[in-house]
């Protein structure tokens, strides 16, 4: 296939994740019985992940879209924590079939770590004879794209064992400023992480407009580390300096054992 997958911007990923706990819950409750209201989500991601152009008649026999070099594709999602097959219409059909499989799914191959969905690619021609493909036929093939949870640096440098960690954006020029004059005279092992616009080629693949746009979006989806908009709206990126602790400073604890040797 000619189009190269293309990334899908954070702001449609959250969201995702959200309706898909979401569902959860509904299904619990009794509120929802089955996963049928997936597919118009899993039509949506294939077209903007692949560029596939969908049919317009939502009824047109065995496939969903086609390509731009005009190859067929049978699109399917499951989120079922219940069914242990998938069925994949009649392969003869569409060229290939484009499975999205959710990490709620029963499906779902847990090796697959922090991924919320996978999708995998594969040509009709090994599906010929099947209606339904099951958990056994999955593992053999590899995804060719996957939707995965965010990095948090600032996550990460706490685990680490950092004692200065911090976060701001190329909006708060002044607010950055003073965080890494902190973090530079901080004794100790110091991690600042700063938000910053690229709009030649992040903006422009996720859809998110030039560098003054972006600079909007760190301005208007951030907030201070404690402050009444963040636990307003905890969607909000936090900001600010989250550990600013005065620890034994490695390099300094190394000199002691080395000058104590050698006393002795």
């Amino acid at each position: 296939m000619d189009n190269k997958p293309q990334k899908i911007d954070n702001e449609t990923k959250n969201v995702l994740k959200n309706y898909f706990s979401a569902t959860d819950d509904l299904m619990d409750k009794g509120i929802i019985r089955s996963s049928k209201y997936i597919a118009d989500i899993a039509e949506y991601l294939c077209q903007e992940i692949y560029g596939i152009t969908l049919c317009e008649n939502q009824r047109k026999p065995g496939y969903d879209g086609v390509d731009k070099g005009n190859k067929k594709y049978q699109i399917k999602m499951n989120n079922s924590k219940k069914r242990t097959n998938q069925y994949i219409g009649n392969p003869q059909k569409y060229d290939f079939l484009l499975l999205m499989i959710t990490s709620n799914s029963k499906l779902f191959i847990p090796s697959i770590e922090d991924t919320f969905i996978s999708v995998y690619r594969i040509n009709s021609k090994n599906l010929l004879g099947r209606k339904y493909i099951a958990k056994k036929y999955i593992r053999q093939e590899t995804p060719e794209f996957t939707i995965d949870n965010d990095f948090d640096v600032v996550k990460l440098a706490m685990a680490a064992g950092a004692t200065f960690v911090a976060r701001s954006t190329a909006f708060h020029a002044k607010e950055a400023t003073s965080i890494l004059k902190k973090a530079i005279t901080h004794k100790g092992f110091s991690v600042v992480e700063i938000l910053s616009q690229c709009p030649t080629h992040y903006g422009r693949k996720n859809k998110e407009g030039d560098a003054a746009a972006m600079l909007e979006v760190q301005k208007n989806n951030t907030a201070p580390v404690g402050s009444k908009s963040l636990e307003d709206n905890p969607h909000m990126i936090p900001r600010g300096i989250f550990r600013q602790e005065e620890m034994p400073e490695y390099c300094e604890e190394y000199d002691k054992i080395v000058q104590n040797a050698m006393e002795k």
